[in-house]
């Protein structure tokens, strides 16, 4: 007796929950181009340790690291209320202003705008840091060779 159907079986991934794929296709949508940009990042950065610029790659880098979960926090979760004292309609003024009810956040899209936005500083910075280090920037061309 063959065990090689019980192994198919077994190595069949589950099928996605569908709970799950209103939440994983925004997130999937806008992880492609962050891939994208990850590779561009990656390539300027080792062109410039080629040239012996590590410095300004490891700046980049940890600004690009830092930038993102400042980012997705927010994004991802949302603002609470302000003026959660009662604005300015509940302490006599006649202004009407009761506060800000918040914002309740991208959820999962959230985390993958904060990585299209981190990596798009660094791209940023990693051609800004190409003309002053090494005098130059790709031209359109270059990017998709």
């Amino acid at each position: 007796m063959s065990t090689r159907p019980a192994l198919r079986e077994h190595a069949r991934p589950p099928p996605p929950a569908p709970l799950l794929l209103p939440l994983a296709v925004p997130l999937l949508q806008l992880m492609a181009p962050a891939v994208l940009l990850d590779a561009w990042n990656s390539t300027a950065a080792s062109v410039l340790r080629s040239h012996l610029h590590a410095r300004p790659t490891m700046v980049v880098n940890t600004t690009m690291q830092r930038v993102h979960p400042v980012l997705a926090v927010p994004l991802m979760g949302g603002l609470g209320k302000i003026g959660g004292w009662g604005g300015w309609g509940g302490s006599g003024c006649s202004g009407g202003w009761d506060g800000w009810d918040g914002w309740d956040g991208l959820g999962l899209a959230g985390y993958a705008v904060a990585l299209l936005a981190a990596r798009s500083l660094g791209l940023a910075l990693f051609l800004q840091a190409w003309q002053s280090r090494l005098g130059g920037v790709p031209r359109g061309a270059d990017w998709w060779q």
